[in-house]
């Protein structure tokens, strides 16, 4: 809402608009205006705990919160053999966004690397052309059986493949 501009802070604050920001360095136009909006929140009770980056390496976009990755998109060339590495630009990835591969991509199989705890499930449901997921063996919390993600315990089938070769599991 705030789009770490301390003039529409400014704004939302005199209209008791809410109680917190995120700030995202690379937001506005100068670090001058992001430390601005930072005080002007604090000065003013407002919440913020993240300073959230966004990047872009190769063809995925990601933040960085608490020193952590979230991809929150790629490039349109995605597709086929598709990893999610266990960091970019030196932070684990942790996570993966809703809509970060957009809607019917062409991504045939997915590899998830040893940092990621967290995916918006409903992010699979769009990938029509999926056949199988792979996870790296030090992943600490999901599993794959043949190419079906499960949780570590195995307890929970977490995802099964929309375009998996086998009719039945």
């Amino acid at each position: 809402v705030f789009v770490t501009n301390p003039k529409i802070l400014k704004e939302g604050i005199s209209k008791g608009v809410a109680n917190a920001i995120l700030i995202k360095l690379n937001q506005i136009g100068s670090l001058t205006e992001t430390l601005d909006a930072i005080k002007l929140a604090k000065e003013n009770g407002y919440n913020f705990e993240k300073i959230a980056h966004v990047l872009t390496e190769k063809e995925l976009t990601y933040t960085v919160t608490n020193g952590k990755a979230t991809i929150t998109g790629c490039n349109s060339s995605v597709s086929g053999d598709v990893v999610i590495p266990s960091t970019l630009g030196g932070y684990p990835v942790t996570g993966i966004g809703k809509n970060a591969f957009g809607y019917d991509n062409s991504i045939l199989s997915l590899n998830i690397g040893a940092e990621l705890v967290s995916i918006d499930i409903a992010e699979f449901e769009r990938w029509m052309h999926l056949k199988e997921i792979s996870v790296s063996a030090e992943n600490k919390t999901f599993a794959s059986v043949d190419g079906v993600l499960f949780s570590k315990d195995m307890e929970t089938l977490v995802y099964y493949p929309q375009c998996k070769e086998n009719a039945e599991y």
